[in-house]
């Protein structure tokens, strides 16, 4: 038995993790994102043995907007999310290739020595291979993102790491060597209208955390030393003032982003009374 925690945008799933908080997805919400709804799962409700009208799923909303404001903070911006994605299809494609050429030479070896006790497995991997290698040699970016958009507004969930549909034989090996948050980026920048959400139901109900213990902020303060998505873009002013009003302004406008950004406190210290004292100050801590 196992405990999951999934992230999906709209209904495709892009991460389902098993006994353990995926971090790096936990790093895209913030514990405000918290949300509570009240379910009508009987599978749930039996699974937990509670209370079918008890049973409340727990997990983590964000806007695609908001998101993909996160995202671009983050470095996963249009432009080069796309291009790290057409890489991994060409790296997705050369270990095909290699897979099949040791494949190739293990049905030769045991042709060789009269050892055919995995002989028809490796046939068969190599079969689907081969197959493989076809798809990722015609990989078409934009019928990737526009199936992935697809399976995000179809009226059913749709696992992308699940080998019984079609999407994750075709695309999954492209999305194995991929960084999630590159998918994701590129997807919203298309479809800036779909939800993403993390839920976490297993986790409190298995006892791993309490229904009101702050998860996200735990989950974010071990994963800070490992995570990029954690650091803080640092930003220098003339004085005090801009400061407050840049710190004011941020959190009144955009206050999901608030915690992306440090500002240098120049309290008590002569103000720097031009653009060139602000860069030379930037130079001094490089």
């Amino acid at each position: 038995m196992g405990y999951y925690n999934t992230l999906a945008v709209g209904n495709l799933i892009l991460i389902s993790e098993k006994n353990q908080i995926n971090e790096t997805a936990a790093c895209l919400f913030r514990e405000s994102d918290r949300l509570r709804d009240k379910t009508h799962s009987e599978d749930i409700a039996q699974e937990w043995g509670i209370d079918e009208s008890e049973d409340t799923r727990h997990y983590y909303f964000c806007s695609g907007m908001r998101m993909s404001r996160r995202l671009q903070i983050m470095g996963f911006n249009k432009i080069d999310s796309e291009s790290r994605i057409k890489l991994c299809a060409q790296r997705a494609l050369e270990k095909s290739q290699n897979e099949i050429v040791d494949l190739e030479s293990k049905l030769d070896k045991n042709f060789q020595t009269g050892a055919f006790g995995d002989e028809t497995w490796n046939k068969s991997i190599l079969e689907y291979e081969k197959k493989l290698k076809e798809y990722l040699e015609s990989f078409d970016y934009d019928a990737y993102i526009s199936e992935l958009i697809s399976a995000a507004l179809g009226s059913n969930e749709v696992a992308l790491r699940d080998r019984k549909n079609s999407i994750t034989f075709r695309y999954g090996a492209v999305y194995d060597v991929s960084d999630f948050r590159d998918t994701l980026a590129v997807i919203l920048h298309r479809s800036p209208h779909l939800n993403i959400t993390f839920d976490v139901t297993d986790f409190i109900y298995a006892g791993y955390y309490d229904e009101n213990e702050p998860i996200i902020e735990n989950i974010t303060y071990f994963a800070e030393d490992i995570n990029k998505s954690r650091e803080k873009i640092i930003i220098l002013t003339e004085g005090t003032t801009d400061t407050e009003f840049l710190q004011g302004s941020l959190q009144r406008i955009e206050p999901d982003l608030v915690d992306y950004f440090a500002f240098l406190d120049l309290s008590g210290a002569k103000p720097m009374l031009s653009a060139s004292g602000v860069i030379a100050h930037g130079i001094g801590w490089l």
